[in-house]
């Protein structure tokens, strides 16, 4: 009954210190930035590890082209490049993480 209430025990301390590893790990997420251009650097985008668009560049050049259709794939392509990143680094962390707790 003793080992029981020891394993209880155990568990309830790692859930802890996964509990601070977990807020931890999202905290460094939120505080890396992935920044992505594209057509030569007219478009930038960045976005955090939590997946906030945290700011959008347009040169004024392309504003001024009035190619609107290339601008929203431009704009489209860099934001999902940038949550693509935020989520492989998320991924990775987490991956870590799970690995490390279960020994």
């Amino acid at each position: 009954m003793l080992k029981k209430f020891q394993d209880m025990g155990k568990l309830l301390k790692q859930a802890k210190e996964m509990k601070t590893i977990m807020a931890n790990v999202q905290n460094e997420l939120r505080a890396t930035k992935f920044s992505v251009t594209k057509l030569d650097g007219q478009v930038k985008v960045v976005i955090n590890g939590d997946l906030q668009v945290l700011e959008v560049g347009i040169s004024d050049t392309l504003m001024n082209a009035g190619s609107k259709a290339k601008l929203q794939q431009a704009l489209q392509d860099a934001i999902s490049e940038g949550i693509k990143k935020a989520k492989d680094l998320a991924t990775s962390k987490l991956s870590a993480l799970s690995g490390g707790m279960m020994g």
